[in-house]
């Protein structure tokens, strides 16, 4: 792992809740060094069912990065949503 980077399961900053208790699922999010939290997979209590993939940010496209990962949050629970109702 990048010493720049930490995992978390916790909620994201802005208090959103991303795990489902009954069944384990919830949403791993990578702090990064610039301060952004990003999707880093979904995980039960067994381990990671899936990784989503760097978002990689490059000198001059703050824009595009956020919104990659604004995108990449939003399908994170789009997919947890689904795998709750299944």
């Amino acid at each position: 792992m990048n010493a720049n980077a930490q995992l978390n399961d916790e909620k994201p900053a802005d208090g959103r809740s991303d795990s489902n208790g009954e069944l384990g699922l919830r949403i791993i999010f990578k702090d990064k060094i610039d301060g952004s939290v990003v999707p880093h997979g979904i995980r039960d209590d067994g381990g990671f069912l899936l990784f989503f993939p760097e978002v990689q940010k490059y000198d001059g496209q703050e824009t595009r990065y956020n919104d990659e990962v604004l995108t990449q949050t939003n399908l994170a629970h789009f997919i947890l949503g689904a795998l709750m109702s299944a």
